[in-house]
């Protein structure tokens, strides 16, 4: 006699793999975050015309998945977008106006922080960018949101 599977199987199984995804990429940048970095010893650029190629392709390639995540709709394109960005371009010492040319305007700006708000539909991911007085950005979080 053959087993029957439920009808919402298929509907577990993406959400296991989405949920999958968002800790195998939060492990990620949590070793990322405590490896030191050899790319970003020099004084960055502050102005967007100056990044090299490469950040501006991947800038192409993904500002439209980051826009659509931004907006609110349910996918996970708008995160890995967002980390494909940010493994690319660090923001550290960018004013924040770069970085809004850059990825957009924000979900929310207040107080001297930038964030940015992805919701899959099972959680999402902030990521939150600090200025300070001179209005460069001085710190960059991800926090998941489960």
């Amino acid at each position: 006699m053959m087993e029957r599977t439920p009808k919402n199987s298929k509907y577990i199984l993406a959400a296991v793999c989405l949920v999958l995804g968002m800790v195998i990429t939060s492990l990620f940048f949590l070793i990322k975050e405590r490896v030191p970095s050899t790319t970003n010893d020099h004084t960055p650029s502050l102005v967007a015309e100056e990044l090299p190629d490469s950040v501006h392709q991947v800038l192409r390639e993904n500002r439209s998945a980051i826009e659509t995540g931004l907006k609110g709709e349910k996918t996970g394109n708008g995160v890995f977008a967002m980390e494909r960005v940010l493994m690319a371009w660090d923001p550290i010492g960018f004013r924040a106006d770069t970085l809004t040319d850059l990825l957009g305007a924000p979900s929310v700006r207040e107080d001297g922080v930038l964030t940015y708000r992805f919701d899959s539909g099972l959680g999402g991911v902030v990521w939150q960018f600090t200025t300070g007085a001179d209005d460069k950005i001085t710190k960059t979080q991800r926090y998941s949101m489960w």
